[in-house]
């Protein structure tokens, strides 16, 4: 049994500390459903920091938005 378990979080943060936050608490077993800005997304879909990209996407992006569900799905 994970400690947030039974816990709902929804998630409309962008770019990095919120994703980041909301990250711990799905590590800690809630579940976070991503909600992004319709049309563009998480602006942080395009922040690059290094030449690693996953399906045309920064991978900083995927590694703080792991473990959620989202709409459009990750």
């Amino acid at each position: 049994m994970k400690l947030l378990q039974d816990i709902l979080v929804v998630d409309f943060s962008q770019f990095l500390s919120g994703p980041s936050a909301s990250l711990c608490l799905a590590d800690f077993g809630a579940e976070v459903i991503k909600i992004e800005k319709p049309g563009t997304g998480d602006i942080c879909r395009e922040l690059y920091v290094s030449d690693v990209m996953i399906d045309g996407e920064s991978s900083i992006f995927h590694a703080i938005n792991r473990n959620k569900k989202a709409t459009p799905p990750i």
